[in-house]
């Protein structure tokens, strides 16, 4: 995650962390999840937009029912293909 207090906003910040990644990631195949504030840097670094993923926040209320469970290694795959 790359986030750049306001004050320190348009000075270039964001552009050397991200191009230090990429260096250092070498010839490896990267992606990234970004907003839309952010997408005008990564854009002009190369990145395109693949379709996008849908980000969904709120809370968790544990009412006890069927489906309430802490998530587990075989659900990675599950949670996180949905945005590959």
């Amino acid at each position: 995650m790359v986030v750049v207090a306001e004050r320190f906003a348009r000075r270039g910040l964001a552009r050397r962390v991200m191009a230090h990644a990429l260096d250092a990631a070498g010839d490896a195949v990267v992606s990234l999840h970004a907003t839309e504030i952010g997408r005008p840097l990564y854009e002009s670094m190369g990145f395109v937009v693949d379709g996008g993923c849908n980000d969904y926040r709120g809370r968790f209320a544990d009412d006890g029912g069927p489906g309430a469970r802490p998530i587990g290694p075989l659900d990675v795959a599950r949670v996180y293909g949905t945005c590959m």
